[in-house]
């Protein structure tokens, strides 16, 4: 854990990274392999991530995809009113601020976890 702790890259994952190794990695047959559980492994949680995200905050599924997929081709962070706009409702203007930081700051943790250093997985 020692790597994981010492690349800036990976430190975001480190969650991700345990929780493989512990839940596949241990239970994994001699004769599978490992990118492929992993892989599999991968697609379940972030699946479990995203679906979280559409649920709790009500993003709109196919907006916030796109949005995800825009910055996994460009490799730019999406703006804080991006984010906001693919918000399935609108929040009240006392709570807008706060919202809109919320929501952004929950689809960047999506994206140093999961898409950040994940090319060629």
């Amino acid at each position: 854990m020692n790597i994981v702790d010492s690349d800036v890259t990976l430190r975001s994952k480190r969650e991700l990274i345990d929780n493989f190794i512990e839940k596949s990695l241990l239970h994994a047959s001699h004769d599978e392999d490992i990118i492929h559980v992993f892989e599999a492994y991968f697609e379940q949680e972030i699946g479990k991530a995203l679906a979280a995200l559409y649920s709790e905050e009500r993003f709109d599924s196919i907006k916030l995809t796109g949005l995800l997929d825009n910055y996994f081709f460009t490799d730019v962070m999406p703006r804080e009113d991006e984010v906001a706009d693919t918000l399935t409702w609108m929040p009240k203007i006392l709570e807008r601020k706060s919202v809109r930081a919320r929501v952004y700051d929950r689809v960047r943790d999506v994206i140093e976890t999961f898409i950040n250093g994940m090319r060629g997985f």
